[in-house]
């Protein structure tokens, strides 16, 4: 799938906030860029959060604050790099 394709998705429902909801383990890499990537994340406990972006660019999300809400569209969640705990991706 192109990032073409997935920004289409992403695009297409922009006026909701999201369908769904999942836990992410953080046991180790989670990968969505074969299936539905999410519009947003939210966090737990504060923290950092690494992620691979709908672009394809890798950062990591500093200093959020736990309940925090990320709208970020996201193609992976890395298990490195995230200390913050309890995250759950919005679709």
């Amino acid at each position: 799938m192109t990032l073409t394709d997935l920004a289409r998705r992403v695009q297409s429902t922009a006026e909701v906030v999201a369908f769904d909801a999942a836990v992410v383990n953080l046991a180790a890499d989670t990968d969505y860029s074969a299936g539905n990537c999410p519009k947003a994340f939210r966090v737990a406990t504060a923290g950092n959060v690494r992620v691979l972006t709908l672009a394809g660019t890798d950062v990591t999300v500093p200093g959020l604050i736990a309940g925090e809400t990320v709208r970020l569209a996201v193609q992976k969640i890395f298990s490195s790099g995230t200390t913050a705990t309890g995250v759950v991706v919005l679709f």
